[in-house]
């Protein structure tokens, strides 16, 4: 069962951190690209699909940096030893026992999709603040 306090924790802490870095570390794309991220980040597999495209999508080489972006915000999300969905298991520790296989896959997936339109949410936020604020200068 999904856990709003935990979400919630998790949220204003790690996951905060995470999109402020991952910001920090990235050229972002352009306001539709993030709106079109926000949108699909209300369902992981739709999230899941939208950044496996933009991932592998040719990108002019004006936009290789879009490439970069989603290339490793796939990684973030999805790599197997240290994506989001893993953590949900691993560093988060927010995984019922005694779950059947399917129960487990289900519930790693609403946790997993729970908590990435948490990090899109600070990420699309922090980018459009420092996009924002490098206007005003």
């Amino acid at each position: 069962m999904m856990d709003e306090a935990k979400i919630n924790l998790l949220s204003d802490t790690t996951v905060y951190e995470e999109a402020l870095r991952f910001v920090q570390d990235h050229k972002m794309p352009d306001h539709s690209q993030l709106t079109g991220l926000m949108t699909f980040s209300r369902n992981w597999p739709e999230l899941l699909d939208y950044v496996k495209h933009q991932d592998e999508r040719d990108w002019s080489q004006q936009r290789e940096y879009y490439k970069t972006f989603y290339h490793n915000l796939r990684r973030y999300l999805q790599d197997p030893q240290t994506g989001l969905r893993q953590r949900v298991k691993t560093d988060f520790a927010l995984m019922t026992q005694g779950l059947s296989r399917s129960q487990e896959g289900n519930a790693l997936d609403a946790w997993a999709q729970a908590l990435a339109q948490e990090f899109v949410q600070h990420l699309v936020a922090e980018a459009s603040l420092r996009a924002q604020v490098g206007r005003d200068r």
